[in-house]
Protein backbone atom coordinates (compact mmCIF):
# COMPACT_ATOMS: atom_id res chain seq x y z
CA UNK A 1 0.00 0.00 0.00
CA UNK A 2 1.39 3.38 -1.00
CA UNK A 3 0.59 5.97 1.67
CA UNK A 4 -0.07 9.50 0.39
CA UNK A 5 -0.44 12.98 1.83
CA UNK A 6 -2.35 15.75 0.05
CA UNK A 7 -1.25 19.31 0.81
CA UNK A 8 -3.24 22.02 -0.96
CA UNK A 9 -5.15 25.05 0.26
CA UNK A 10 -8.12 24.32 -2.03
CA UNK A 11 -10.42 21.85 -0.26
CA UNK A 12 -12.37 21.05 -3.43
CA UNK A 13 -9.17 20.05 -5.23
CA UNK A 14 -8.04 17.89 -2.30
CA UNK A 15 -11.46 16.21 -2.15
CA UNK A 16 -11.55 15.51 -5.89
CA UNK A 17 -8.01 14.15 -5.88
CA UNK A 18 -8.67 12.00 -2.81
CA UNK A 19 -11.87 10.58 -4.33
CA UNK A 20 -9.99 9.65 -7.49
CA UNK A 21 -6.97 8.17 -5.69
CA UNK A 22 -9.24 6.04 -3.49
CA UNK A 23 -10.31 4.16 -6.62
CA UNK A 24 -6.88 2.51 -6.68
CA UNK A 25 -6.46 -0.49 -4.34
CA UNK A 26 -2.78 0.18 -3.71
CA UNK A 27 -3.15 3.89 -2.78
CA UNK A 28 -4.29 5.37 0.54
CA UNK A 29 -4.52 9.02 1.51
CA UNK A 30 -3.49 9.15 5.17
CA UNK A 31 -2.89 12.88 5.70
CA UNK A 32 -4.61 15.96 4.29
CA UNK A 33 -3.58 19.54 5.02
CA UNK A 34 -4.31 23.03 3.73
CA UNK A 35 -0.72 24.33 4.06
CA UNK A 36 2.81 23.21 4.81
CA UNK A 37 2.71 23.96 8.55
CA UNK A 38 -0.53 22.06 9.06
CA UNK A 39 0.98 19.12 7.15
CA UNK A 40 4.20 19.10 9.18
CA UNK A 41 2.20 19.30 12.43
CA UNK A 42 0.08 16.31 11.37
CA UNK A 43 3.15 14.45 10.14
CA UNK A 44 4.81 14.74 13.54
CA UNK A 45 1.74 13.22 15.22
CA UNK A 46 1.23 10.38 12.74
CA UNK A 47 2.31 6.81 13.47
CA UNK A 48 2.31 5.97 9.74
CA UNK A 49 4.28 8.28 7.51
CA UNK A 50 3.36 8.91 3.90
CA UNK A 51 5.57 7.57 1.15
CA UNK A 52 4.67 10.44 -1.16
CA UNK A 53 3.34 13.95 -0.59
CA UNK A 54 1.37 15.67 -3.35
CA UNK A 55 2.44 19.22 -2.54
CA UNK A 56 0.98 22.48 -3.81
CA UNK A 57 3.47 25.31 -4.16
CA UNK A 58 1.57 28.46 -3.21
CA UNK A 59 -0.31 28.24 0.10
CA UNK A 60 -0.84 30.53 3.08
CA UNK A 61 1.09 30.14 6.36
CA UNK A 62 3.81 27.87 4.91
CA UNK A 63 4.17 27.31 1.18
CA UNK A 64 5.23 24.15 -0.62
CA UNK A 65 8.78 25.39 -1.13
CA UNK A 66 9.41 25.73 2.61
CA UNK A 67 7.66 22.47 3.45
CA UNK A 68 9.59 20.57 0.78
CA UNK A 69 12.93 21.92 2.03
CA UNK A 70 11.99 20.81 5.56
CA UNK A 71 11.03 17.32 4.36
CA UNK A 72 14.26 16.97 2.40
CA UNK A 73 16.30 17.57 5.56
CA UNK A 74 14.16 15.85 8.22
CA UNK A 75 12.32 13.13 6.25
CA UNK A 76 14.51 12.44 3.21
CA UNK A 77 12.75 9.11 2.52
CA UNK A 78 9.40 10.86 1.88
CA UNK A 79 9.11 11.81 -1.79
CA UNK A 80 7.46 15.06 -2.85
CA UNK A 81 5.36 15.21 -6.00
CA UNK A 82 5.05 18.96 -6.51
CA UNK A 83 1.90 20.23 -8.19
CA UNK A 84 1.23 23.76 -9.36
CA UNK A 85 -0.79 25.71 -11.90
CA UNK A 86 2.40 27.69 -12.60
CA UNK A 87 4.91 25.78 -14.72
CA UNK A 88 7.56 28.42 -13.98
CA UNK A 89 8.05 27.06 -10.44
CA UNK A 90 9.11 23.57 -11.51
CA UNK A 91 12.87 24.18 -11.29
CA UNK A 92 12.48 25.97 -7.95
CA UNK A 93 10.54 23.02 -6.47
CA UNK A 94 13.10 20.56 -7.81
CA UNK A 95 15.86 22.62 -6.17
CA UNK A 96 13.93 22.41 -2.90
CA UNK A 97 14.03 18.62 -3.14
CA UNK A 98 10.88 17.57 -4.99
CA UNK A 99 11.21 14.22 -6.76
CA UNK A 100 8.77 15.12 -9.55
CA UNK A 101 6.57 17.96 -10.80
CA UNK A 102 3.17 17.99 -12.48
CA UNK A 103 0.96 20.84 -13.56
CA UNK A 104 -2.40 21.07 -11.82
CA UNK A 105 -5.05 19.96 -14.23
CA UNK A 106 -2.84 17.16 -15.50
CA UNK A 107 -4.76 14.04 -16.46
CA UNK A 108 -5.57 12.11 -13.26
CA UNK A 109 -4.11 8.91 -14.71
CA UNK A 110 -0.79 10.76 -15.18
CA UNK A 111 -0.78 11.55 -11.45
CA UNK A 112 -1.25 7.89 -10.57
CA UNK A 113 1.40 6.86 -13.10
CA UNK A 114 3.86 9.33 -11.57
CA UNK A 115 3.11 8.05 -8.05
CA UNK A 116 3.88 4.50 -9.16
CA UNK A 117 7.09 5.62 -10.86
CA UNK A 118 8.23 7.39 -7.69
CA UNK A 119 7.58 4.41 -5.46
CA UNK A 120 7.64 0.92 -6.93
CA UNK A 121 5.64 -1.68 -4.97
CA UNK A 122 8.70 -3.20 -3.26
CA UNK A 123 9.53 0.09 -1.50
CA UNK A 124 6.28 0.45 0.44
CA UNK A 125 7.81 -0.34 3.85
CA UNK A 126 9.91 2.82 3.69
CA UNK A 127 8.72 5.40 6.19
CA UNK A 128 6.92 2.97 8.54
CA UNK A 129 7.46 4.34 12.01
CA UNK A 130 8.31 1.81 14.70
CA UNK A 131 6.96 2.56 18.16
Amino acid sequence: MIRLALVDDYLNLRDALKNFLCLWDDLAVIIEASNGKEFLDRLCMSADLPHIVLMDTKMPVMDGFQATRYLTVHYPFIKVLAMSADEDVESQMMECGAAAFLLKGEDADKIVETIHLLLPDDNCMIGKMLI
